[in-house]
């Protein structure tokens, strides 16, 4: 299930962070509903207060205080705010180098690949970075690019410890939710043959197309439909 649009009539305004530190928001930021919006919305404010977030590419979060009808929300799932997606600063490559290296090092090897940060940098300005964290620790990266009507996930990549614990999960499918928020067709993303985060991809819908002629061997192309 997706997330809704913001019912109509609604207006966003700056707020500060819950206390609640398991409702962790990528951007403080909320929505103020009028008593209509919330009817269509189907969100009762007299009832049971519940937080959720959206990260969104405009770098913030949707946060609300409302009863969330199950059928018209997210899945329950995505409410349990374990991760926090953030854009990344200057002050975060190093991290991000450091850990999509310290991951992809032994792939590059194994396929003759030679790692060069001068094109991880012109790589890094010219996607959209997002930081994962967990309790405020900085476990993941996330990088993407616009292309014509395809969200292009250039790299998921999280810390040791971290795996398998659903934060690749997450991050793909706020990809997924970016991608259909744009109106955009497609997601892809390439990985190593002999990757095991391809079982993960494939889990979530991608399926292989086929490798592009300078990647026969190494890496395959995976899309699916947003």
């Amino acid at each position: 299930m997706h997330a809704q649009p913001r019912p109509a009539g609604c207006r966003r305004v700056p707020s500060a962070p819950p206390e609640n530190e398991k409702a962790r928001l990528v951007r403080a930021f909320s929505f103020a509903f009028s008593s209509r919006a919330c009817m269509r919305g189907r969100l009762d404010l007299h009832r049971r207060s519940e937080k959720f977030a959206i990260a969104s590419a405009g770098d913030c979060a949707i946060v609300a205080e409302c009863d969330l009808d199950p059928s018209a929300m997210l899945d329950p799932t995505d409410l349990r705010l374990l991760y926090q997606l953030r854009p990344a600063e200057s002050g975060d490559f190093p991290f991000a180098e450091a850990l999509t290296h310290g991951n992809m090092g032994a792939y590059y090897k194994r396929h003759g690949l030679v790692w060069r940060s001068d094109l991880f940098y012109a790589s890094w300005r010219e996607s959209e970075n997002f930081i994962l964290e967990a309790d405020g620790e900085r476990i993941g990266v996330l990088r993407v690019t616009e292309e014509g009507d395809s969200l292009h996930i250039r790299d998921v990549q999280i810390a040791a410890g971290h795996r398998g614990q659903g934060a690749g999960t997450y991050m793909l499918d706020m990809s997924h939710r970016w991608a259909r928020a744009r109106g955009l067709h497609e997601l892809q993303l390439r990985v190593f043959v002999d990757n095991p985060a391809a079982r993960l991809y494939q889990r979530m819908g991608y399926r292989v197309t086929g490798p592009r002629p300078a990647q026969l061997g190494s890496i395959r192309h995976m899309v699916r439909a947003v």
